[in-house]
């Protein structure tokens, strides 16, 4: 019955809205069909001029607002992302530097970033990054599923930030911290 009568409402709405559309239209076209041409010619071209301008202003402002919180959020993401990459790196070159952390330092920092993490971090990054943490912490670990998955959370953190990431495939960015990962992903390394 409520949604009947909101429908109802909603069409009357909009007739009363189009009837007052149409009657202000021909309130307006009826005063110009009376003034001389060069005189209605001038008033058009004058609102024309300023309704351009207000439309200008208004989307530069909103324009420019937009960029300012993307500008923000980008701010906010940053110390966040480098974060989790620290975290990440110390994690795998633990054992080659003596700094592998315990596992009272991992919970504590899953904690700890995990807060800021949802509220900061972009859709795709927060999927990536949740798949990385599934694959890893499965009893069955998938050492080239897990380094693609982290490649993947990289790249996404990379696209949340403005890169296009339109040149690098599979190991690029791995190759930067694992010397043989195109012949553990069996493919030639790019040059």
């Amino acid at each position: 019955m409520k949604n009947t009568a909101s429908v109802v409402l909603g069409l009357a709405c909009l007739a009363a809205l189009g009837w007052g559309i149409y009657a202000l239209l021909s309130l307006v076209f009826s005063t110009f069909a009376g003034l001389d041409k060069s005189v209605a010619a001038t008033i058009v071209v004058t609102c024309g001029t300023v309704i351009i301008s207000l439309l200008t202003i208004v989307i530069g402002r909103v324009w420019e607002q937009q960029t300012l919180i993307q500008k923000e959020h980008r701010e906010r993401k940053i110390p966040i992302y480098l974060e989790l990459l620290g975290f990440l790196f110390r994690f795998l070159t633990g054992e080659k530097t003596g700094k592998m952390p315990s596992e009272t330092e991992v919970l504590e920092f899953l904690e700890h970033f995990n807060k800021d993490f949802m509220v900061w971090g972009s859709d795709g990054v927060v999927k990536a990054w949740a798949k990385f943490r599934q694959q890893s912490t499965t009893d069955s670990v998938d050492a080239t599923q897990s380094m693609l998955l982290l490649e993947k959370l990289i790249l996404e953190i990379r696209r949340d930030l403005g890169h296009k990431n339109k040149q690098l495939v599979d190991g690029d960015l791995l190759s930067l911290f694992i010397n043989d990962v195109h012949t553990i992903l069996n493919k030639p390394s790019q040059p």
